[in-house]
């Protein structure tokens, strides 16, 4: 019996293995022209009321493009993800996008995508708005401790977040968030290395300090203050998304190291 345990855990291993590496070799989302085609069309694209302005389109559906591309490229139906778009429900406001995991024969929310347009709502909004489709999620799936991976989107900008729905254990605990929203480029405080061997896979190279952060290039926001937003275009950001995407395929958030 022990032998027969043994094993299976063993071709367990060596399958989970397996998949990790798939998963990591997975090609950057700008080695796929359909994806590079889908950003151009934002970068090039117009308002007709304000032809001067800045090339970033001011179209939703646009933006809503690369998001639903970038989404089906990072998870495939093949890999036991499926991506539903927003349905509109009298008082209850969804995300744009909803990913969800195949577990133990049930669809287990992932992810939440927000979309806004480049002249749109700010990311303090965007922020507020999924924070509040969030928890209504959560009450509908009649959770007390809920937690999901956040993506924005803006324009060509891109942010990654994890959601929590117990804002008071966060703020009990000192650790920073914005309506229960802690971006993915924030350490848990001394948590730091902790997180880090916990997921040694693809964050050991994500910056997360200020520093770093500013001197890349990403930006922060009005009511949040540490770097957070990365730019689809930008060939130094490009890497460092793919890698966010990685984590979000193999990890789950953060919750446990609060608990």
């Amino acid at each position: 019996m022990w032998c027969y345990k043994r094993s299976l855990y063993l071709s367990d291993l060596v399958g989970n293995f397996i998949y990790i590496k798939k998963k990591l070799n997975m090609t950057s989302y700008i080695n796929m022209e359909v994806i590079r085609v889908a950003l151009n069309r934002v970068i090039d694209s117009k308002s007709p009321k304000d032809a001067k302005d800045s090339k970033v389109s001011h179209y939703e559906h646009t933006v809503g493009t690369v998001s639903c591309a970038l989404l089906q490229h990072y998870f495939p139906l093949a890999n036991g993800w499926i991506i539903t778009p927003e349905q509109r429900q009298i008082h209850l406001k969804k995300p744009d996008f909803v990913v969800e995991k195949l577990s133990n024969k049930d669809l287990i929310p992932h992810i939440f995508v927000e979309c806004k347009k480049h002249k749109g709502d700010s990311f303090d909004k965007i922020m507020r708005q999924v924070s509040v489709a969030a928890t209504m999620a959560a009450e509908f799936k009649s959770q007390d401790d809920f937690s999901v991976f956040v993506i924005a989107c803006r324009g060509l900008e891109i942010a990654f977040f994890e959601y929590y729905n117990y804002h008071t254990v966060l703020d009990e605990s000192n650790i920073y968030h914005y309506e229960g929203l802690i971006p993915l480029t924030c350490p848990l405080d001394k948590q730091e290395d902790y997180f880090r061997k916990l997921t040694p896979l693809t964050l050991t190279s994500i910056p997360t300090s200020q520093d770093e952060l500013t001197n890349l290039g990403v930006k922060s926001s009005r009511e949040m203050e540490h770097s957070y937003i990365w730019d689809l275009s930008n060939a130094k950001h490009q890497n460092y998304i793919h890698m966010l995407f990685l984590h979000m395929i193999q990890g789950s958030p953060r919750q446990h190291v609060i608990g």
